[in-house]
């Protein structure tokens, strides 16, 4: 569950339904996408960055810069961890190699993208 207005995620067990301690990410976290590797990568809309979050530790790691200004919204994962973040006001998309942390230069795709898919 992305908490907005707290800076924070909090996880919820579907086996109990119950949910978890709030854990800390960045500034303004819009949403949120779990790997198969059981990494949560939440994005932080204000502060421009992804927050890697371990589904296991509760732990969240260092964000990962993606835009600072560009109003990043949302990600989606490919099947080999790579993430592309859209940056809504930017009219872009930033591929990020969830692995290594890096990031790759800005793809233009047009006004205010809210959505984004990834083939396996």
């Amino acid at each position: 569950m992305v908490n907005g207005d707290t800076d924070t995620v909090t996880p919820i067990s579907t086996a109990t339904g119950r949910p978890g301690e709030p854990i800390g990410v960045g500034y303004s976290p819009a949403s949120v996408t779990i790997s198969a590797s059981g990494t949560a990568y939440v994005v932080n809309t204000i502060s421009g960055t992804v927050t890697p979050v371990s589904t296991a530790t509760g732990r969240a790691g260092p964000g990962i810069s993606v835009g600072l200004y560009d109003y990043p919204l949302a990600v989606d994962l490919g099947p080999s961890g790579d993430a592309l973040v859209l940056d809504t006001y930017a009219g872009q998309v930033t591929p990020v190699d969830t692995t290594t942390g890096h990031v790759y230069p800005a793809i233009t795709v047009g006004d205010f993208p809210v959505a984004a898919a990834i083939a396996p």
